[in-house]
Formats: structure tokens, sequence, C-alpha cells
């Protein structure tokens, strides 16, 4: 099952899990893809952190992944990407397409 969303409830699950820590540990940048033609159905969410990577920021990805889990399907197929550096949309897209001809 894909966990069916949009970029405005993406954005106010990641204000449930990283305001409350004034936005410590964040990704700078979250881009949504949803493959709804892949097996299994998945929703990957590439998160850049172009300065750090921590223990805490892998641990509030993973919170960040039940709030999704638990407002949006909890059968859902979510990965993370994890980037460590800043991200361009043009070059997402481009690869994005590739995969979906895939």
């Amino acid at each position: 099952m894909i966990a069916d969303m949009t970029a405005e409830q993406l954005q106010d699950a990641c204000h449930a899990v990283y305001e409350v820590g004034k936005w410590q540990d964040a990704p700078a940048q979250i881009f949504l893809d949803q493959f709804a033609e892949a097996e299994p159905p998945t929703t990957i969410l590439r998160c850049s952190f172009p300065d750090k990577f921590t223990h805490a920021g892998a641990c509030k990805l993973d919170l960040l992944r039940k709030v999704l889990l638990d407002r949006h399907g909890i059968t859902a197929n979510i990965v993370f990407v994890v980037y460590f550096e800043w991200l361009k949309a043009e070059k997402l897209a481009r690869y994005s397409l590739v995969m979906n001809d895939r």
C-alpha cells in the first residue's frame, strides 16, 4: 500500500516531529516521490542533510516515519533516502522520470 499523502500533509507531520526541538536534527530539504507502480507501491522521502547527519537525526526520521504511518496508512511502504548535499529539484525530477520508466 502506498502512503497517500500530499506535500502539505508531509509538512504538517514534519511540524509535529521537529517543531518541538526547534527544528534541531531536521533535514534541510525533503522531497516526496510516490511510485504506485512499484512492487510494493512505495513512498520515497529524499532527505537532504548537507551539514551533518547524526544519530539524533536518524531517530527523528524514524519518528517521522511512525507519524506518517499512523496518519496515512499503517501498512504503507515508506523509504527514506538520505543525501549529504543540497538537492536540486530539476535533477531529482529527471531521475524520477527515468526510474518511473523502468
